[in-house]
C-alpha cells in the first residue's frame, strides 16, 4: 500500500494530529487504532482507542495532539518480516494492524489482521 492509500484509509495520523483527528480517524477505519508517522513518514508508533480513553479518564482534550499519548512500543515488523504477521496477529489477538516499516523507520505499509472491519 503506497502513502496515499493509507492515509485515504484513515490508517495513518501525523504526530501533530490532535486527539480528536485520530479519534475520527479510528471512527472511520473501524481498526480501534492508527499509526503515527512525522512530517517524513518516519514511524512513531501506535495510537488506539484504549489510549484515547485512558487520556481522557486523565484529563486531556481532544485539542491535545496524539504525540502525547503515542504508544511508542507497539509491535512492527521490518519489510522482509511480512511473513510473520498471521503468527503475531494470532499471539497477541488484541493487535488489529501491524505497521511494517522499512529503512530509518519509515512506515512502508500496514498489514490488517483478516482484512475485516470490526463492524459493518
Amino acid at each position: 500500500m503506497p502513502h496515499p492509500k493509507l492515509m485515504e484509509q484513515n490508517l495513518v495520523a501525523n504526530e501533530n494530529a490532535s486527539i480528536g483527528e485520530a479519534l475520527k480517524m479510528i471512527t472511520d477505519n473501524q481498526r480501534g487504532a492508527v499509526a503515527v508517522v512525522d512530517d517524513d513518514f518516519v514511524y512513531q508508533g501506535v495510537v488506539s482507542d484504549g489510549e484515547i480513553r485512558r487520556a481522557f479518564v486523565h484529563g486531556a482534550t481532544q485539542l491535545a495532539p496524539i504525540s502525547k499519548i503515542v504508544n511508542l512500543n507497539a509491535r512492527t515488523l521490518h519489510t522482509d518480516e511480512r511473513d510473520q504477521a498471521n503468527a503475531l496477529f494470532a499471539k497477541h489477538p488484541e493487535i488489529t494492524l501491524i505497521p511494517i516499516v522499512g529503512k530509518r523507520n519509515k512506515l512502508i505499509d500496514i498489514i490488517i489482521r483478516n482484512g475485516t472491519r470490526r463492524k459493518a
